[in-house]
């Protein structure tokens, strides 16, 4: 039976940097069984998660790239949310 993916496009992750600070990345695509992602990453922010997901826009984003799935599999990525505006043609 396949496994239920625990993302989906839209979703939020908290990333752990290599000098402690949390930043944010957002799935923009993704493979249909999952696995090979791309995303849009983001600077750390101390605001409250659901104020920062309002206002995530992909042209601040500091790095795009694709990424495999793993961490959000093994919680090192915590999901904290959806963007509540997503629109995959943006």
């Amino acid at each position: 039976m396949p496994r239920k993916l625990p993302y989906r496009e839209g979703q939020a992750f908290e990333v752990t940097m290599g000098n402690g600070n949390i930043g944010i990345g957002v799935i923009a695509r993704m493979a249909p069984k999952g696995k090979l992602l791309l995303g849009y990453f983001f600077r750390p922010n101390d605001e409250a998660p659901d104020r920062v997901l309002a206002s995530l826009r992909p042209s601040d984003a500091v790095m795009v790239g694709m990424f495999g799935d793993l961490h959000l599999f093994d919680g090192k990525w915590k999901v904290i949310g959806y963007l509540p505006d997503w629109d995959r043609s943006r």
